[in-house]
């Protein structure tokens, strides 16, 4: 029993990490042109696209972890943001607590990547 839950928490940690590289990453996609020419700072249109990309470039999936879901928030709004929050929540396969008829722990994460003004 404790091996399945000692495993979901170290699954948990790995997922953590991706999280917060994706979270810092997307944080650093500000609208250059946008900043220089308005003074403003604004997300890229490709925020979302970073985010996957250092997700997955960070954790390499397993038989025995799959993610289902992979979300992202923007905190304000994407012309004034603040943070953005990238979520995730995942199923670890369970071998030990399968006699107890638990076949999976279902674990969640968060992390925030805080955006730097541009002056």
């Amino acid at each position: 029993m404790g091996v399945d839950i000692g495993r979901a928490f170290l699954y948990k940690e790995e997922i953590n990490k991706a999280c917060m590289v994706a979270a810092e990453e997307a944080s650093k996609c500000i609208d250059i042109e946008a900043a220089q020419d308005l003074g403003v700072n604004r997300l890229a249109d490709n925020y979302p696209d970073i985010i996957y990309e250092f997700f997955y470039k960070n954790y390499k999936g397993t038989a025995d972890c799959s993610i289902n879901n992979l979300q992202y928030n923007v905190i304000e709004s994407i012309d004034n943001p603040k943070y953005i929050e990238v979520y995730c929540e995942a199923d670890v396969s369970c071998f030990f607590l399968k006699i107890i008829s638990i076949n999976s722990i279902t674990v969640h994460t968060k992390a925030n990547g805080r955006l730097r003004r541009i002056k």
